[in-house]
């Protein structure tokens, strides 16, 4: 009997190989596209693995839309491990007021990071339909979702808008 880890890996390993496959500059695309061309499986003739890519070449439009590749140069485990400050947690939420909380929020805000720009998000679903919205010193920003979207997907929109305006700002400003 398989399990449904195990249906979830499979899954999850065939869809890498076919983005791979389906990007030629991915870093692995020729250490599998060898691999994958020695396997009795395949038609020596069409050595592609993905149909749809076959047909695209060949002119003949389909639905499918390779993903964007993820990864990142460099990679993640190259990056600067970001600093996590545990100061809030010293307080119980039950018996804190807010104002404690905002009192040492601000000042560990400005004594360890002293250029810091305010910027709140919040995401939220109702029945009366699905919208995301954030504000970055003192200007709120607002958007209305597709109905379909989760909550969860509002909150990461309201981030992703977030970060693309104040990106933007600094980039604008040369800061």
């Amino acid at each position: 009997m398989r399990t449904p880890l195990l249906f979830r890996r499979l899954t999850l390993s065939s869809n890498l190989v076919i983005q791979v496959l389906n990007t030629p500059s991915h870093p692995i695309y020729h250490i599998l596209n060898n691999k994958l061309n020695n396997l009795p499986f395949l038609n020596k003739k069409c050595n592609k693995f993905h149909i749809s890519v076959s047909l695209k070449q060949n002119g003949i439009p389909t639905k499918f839309y390779p993903l964007t590749p993820i990864y990142t140069n460099p990679p993640p485990w190259l990056l600067e491990h970001p600093t996590i400050t545990f100061n809030l947690t010293s307080f119980k939420k039950c018996s804190t007021n807010n104002s404690t909380f905002l009192d040492t929020l601000s000042e560990l805000l400005e004594t360890r990071f002293p250029d810091y720009q305010k910027c709140f998000t919040d995401g939220c679903k109702s029945n009366s339909g699905v919208a995301c919205a954030f504000s970055i010193s003192n200007t709120i920003f607002s958007h209305k979702l597709n109905p379909l979207c989760t909550v969860y997907s509002a909150e990461l929109t309201a981030i992703l808008f977030a970060w693309n305006i104040y990106h933007n700002f600094l980039r604008n400003t040369g800061t």
